[in-house]
């Protein structure tokens, strides 16, 4: 029983020792009289009192008989007792010193203590100064080894409990708790506020915390951020906003719960009228913008911030650049252009305007109406009536003359367009460029060959014929039309409207002679076409029919031959160097040119439809197709002499060495014609096909063979020209011949012949 009440003194002998010697250092009587002196028997208790044991054995029946002071007397009280104290703790004293009593002996109390344990001691035995126990006598008031003593209970609370007023201990006293800034109540609590747990003082609520946070539903919670309640002053981390109707943090941009609010960054502010920020999401009032800038709302049609740049109704948007909204105020462009009435819109320079009624004008400013007559034309150069004169850039009525006479408006809605010039509409007053007339109220080109008759002046350039389709076309050559006055060139003749080589038929039975249509074919008559006569046995020499028997013309020649050995209708032949016996017809031979060998006259032949052949040896039929080309190259029937080998292509065969068809006399290739008198020389030396033609020195071919004209070339070689011409050697050109002291006509024919006088040998002439 001793070992375990001194077991017990130890465990509650240390708090009492904390308590301190000076509560107790006066109290001898009580410990001595009291049953909870007990409990002053602590461990440290006993090594005091082992130094005189003798009052001890008294403690030993009080303890006995004290139940509560068994509590108190633990396994420390045990070692400090002596052998005789262990002894006096009967087994009975050891329950009463449990571990509430162990507080009460302190090192302190324990010397003043032992000594006058007694019977005195029997009061000690009760517990106090421990909580909720009674509170201890002292001399400055009642007094607890730790807590507060209640002054309402009387009873020792620990620290942090209630008191009975509503206290709370701290610091060994009841203090007052609850309201800011008192300490907190018990359980860290407080009225109408928090308990700050880091001072343990009571906060009001919204008011910050130690730690930073701030009292909000009787917690200190953390704030300030975005979503956190406000801090204390009602401020949150920088940027965000204290929403005053929720106490909560919001951010910058984001919305506030009042109606259009919106942090601002700083508070929470009216947004989305015109000049306010922009309520969250950047939005603002209908009919507004919110300006991306500076987050300020902006009204319908007004200027934004930004360069350029004005409210839609939705969004700032890029203004006074072409296709966009016009910048305020006033509607301004920036490219130059027009603000569009119509649009509310920028346009560019001379772009429609109004849904184009109006036009921007090149120099920008204000759309103004266009179209009509006299005003402005029209984006793209249109007008409502009439034309738009591309150098003024007004619009004129159909008719009128644009651009100072130099075009025309031909009907409403069109353009102005050249006139007067070739395939050009007439100007005003059906005026047309010189050389050129209105027609069908177009300008052609008028007057020279190929083109139309002009209407006024001079239809045709001299030498042309305006024909039934209204055309000036050469006249006058041979196979061409007849000129005004049926007049023809070369000494030619009108017949049936065309004209007609000398030589050449006109009508049946007659030919043209110089100029003249004549009655052909009888004894001393012109020759009919071909050198043929119609007189049987007549020889043709010269274009003139002689009778058989009858001088050819030259004593080299002979006479015309009719029956015989020799060929009809050939000459004999003469006597002396140079002549041919018999000549003119068939394999004879062909007759002499120039048997003085003066001239540059061509052999020829006597009878019908013969020619001298290339070889020159002989007079072969010609004109017909694959035949020689008959003198002054023709070909009968409408065919083309082929000059590249002297021969008659058909009227519909092939021309010989170029592209085309032989038509009429000419080689015709689609639009292209050659070898007509008019038209140019056909290639690879085919030449001029054409009756009566040659190759003239610009490439174009002429007419040749009558009087003054070139003198065409035979087949054989040498010069020939339409009967009554003989090509005169000094000119090369086709004249008269055979008359003695006529000028022009003194030249010998062909033959050398004279038709008075003779051929000069030396100068070829009749003298």
């Amino acid at each position: 029983m001793r070992a375990n009440k001194s077991t017990l003194f130890r465990f509650v002998a240390a708090p009492l020792f904390a308590l301190g010697v000076a509560g107790c250092a006066n109290d001898f009587s009580v410990f001595q009289l009291g049953s909870a002196d007990a409990t002053a028997e602590g461990s440290d208790d006993g090594g005091v009192d082992g130094g005189s044991d003798g009052p001890e054995a008294v403690d030993a029946s009080v303890d006995q008989g004290a139940p509560l002071d068994a509590t108190v007397d633990g396994s420390r009280d045990a070692s400090p007792d002596a052998h005789g104290d262990a002894r006096a703790d009967a087994p009975g004293d050891a329950p009463a010193d449990g571990p509430g009593d162990a507080p009460a002996d302190s090192p302190v109390d324990a010397p003043v203590d032992a000594p006058p344990e007694s019977g005195a001691d029997a009061a000690d035995a009760a517990v106090c100064g421990l909580p909720n126990t009674a509170c201890c006598a002292g001399e400055g008031g009642a007094t607890c080894m730790s807590g507060c003593c209640d002054p309402g209970t009387s009873l020792c609370i620990a620290t942090g409990s209630a008191c009975q007023n509503g206290d709370v201990c701290s610091g060994g006293a009841c203090q007052p708790c609850g309201t800011a800034p008192e300490l907190c109540c018990a359980g860290s609590t407080c009225s109408g506020g928090c308990c700050d747990t880091a001072t343990g003082r009571c906060v009001t609520a919204g008011a910050a915390c130690s730690s930073g946070e701030v009292c909000i539903s009787g917690t200190c919670a953390a704030c300030g951020g975005a979503g956190q309640p406000c801090c204390a002053g009602a401020t949150c981390a920088t940027g965000d906003c204290c929403d005053p109707g929720t106490g909560t943090c919001v951010g910058v941009q984001t919305a506030c719960s009042g109606t259009s609010q919106v942090c601002d960054g700083t508070l929470c502010v009216a947004c989305g009228a015109a000049g306010s920020v922009c309520c969250a999401g950047g939005t603002c009032a209908t009919g507004m913008c919110c300006d991306g800038n500076d987050g300020l709302c902006v009204a319908g049609n007004a200027s934004c911030s930004g360069a350029n740049q004005v409210c839609n109704g939705t969004s700032c948007i890029t203004c006074g650049t072409t296709g966009t909204a016009c910048c305020p105020p006033g509607g301004g462009c920036s490219n130059g252009g027009c603000c569009d009435p119509g649009s509310g819109a920028c346009v560019a320079a001379s772009a429609s305007c109004n849904g184009g009624t109006e036009i921007c004008p090149a120099a920008g400013g204000a759309c103004v109406a266009c179209g009509g007559n006299g005003q402005v034309c029209c984006a793209g150069a249109t007008c409502a009536s009439g034309c738009c004169d591309p150098v003024t850039g007004a619009c004129v009525v159909p008719g009128a003359s644009c651009s100072g006479g130099s075009g025309v408006c031909l009907a409403a809605g069109g353009a102005c367009t050249a006139c007067g010039g070739v395939n050009e509409p007439c100007c005003t007053g059906s005026a047309c460029g010189t050389g050129e007339g209105c027609i069908s109220n177009v300008c052609v080109a008028c007057g020279a060959t190929g083109e139309t008759c002009c209407p006024t002046g001079t239809a045709c350039p001299t030498g042309d014929l305006c024909n039934t389709n209204n055309l000036c076309v050469l006249c006058g050559d041979p196979g061409q039309p007849c000129c005004p006055g049926n007049a023809c060139s070369g000494g030619g003749c009108c017949g049936a409207g065309v004209c007609e080589a000398s030589g050449e038929q006109t009508t049946a039975g007659h030919v043209c002679q110089n100029g003249t249509s004549v009655a052909c074919g009888t004894t001393g008559s012109a020759c009919c076409p071909s050198n043929s006569c119609t007189t049987s046995g007549d020889c043709c020499v010269d274009g003139r029919c002689i009778a058989p028997g009858s001088s050819c013309g030259d004593t080299l020649l002979g006479t015309c031959k009719s029956n015989g050995p020799s060929p009809s209708r050939s000459c004999t032949g003469g006597t002396g160097a140079g002549s041919v016996s018999p000549c003119g017809a068939g394999a004879a031979g062909c007759c002499p040119g120039n048997p003085n060998g003066n001239g540059a006259v061509a052999d020829f032949c006597t009878a019908s439809n013969l020619t001298c052949n290339t070889a020159g040896t002989g007079c072969a039929a010609c004109g017909g197709p694959g035949q020689p080309c008959c003198d002054d190259n023709v070909c009968t029937g409408g065919g083309c002499c082929d000059q590249s080998v002297h021969q008659c292509v058909a009227a519909g065969g092939a021309c010989g060495g170029v592209s085309g068809t032989c038509t009429a006399g000419a080689c015709v290739a689609g639009a292209a014609t050659c070898g007509a008198i008019g038209s140019s020389c056909c290639a690879s030396s085919v030449g001029c096909t054409a009756p009566f033609s040659t190759c003239g020195p610009n490439g174009q071919c002429i007419a040749c063979g009558g009087l003054n004209e070139p003198c065409c070339t035979a087949v054989s070689g040498g010069s020939v020209c339409g009967a009554p011409f003989v090509c005169d050697r000094a000119s090369a050109t086709c004249l008269l011949c055979g008359q003695a002291g006529v000028p022009g006509a003194s030249d010998c024919c062909p033959g050398d012949v004279c038709f008075t006088g003779a051929c000069n040998a030396t100068t070829d002439t009749c003298q």
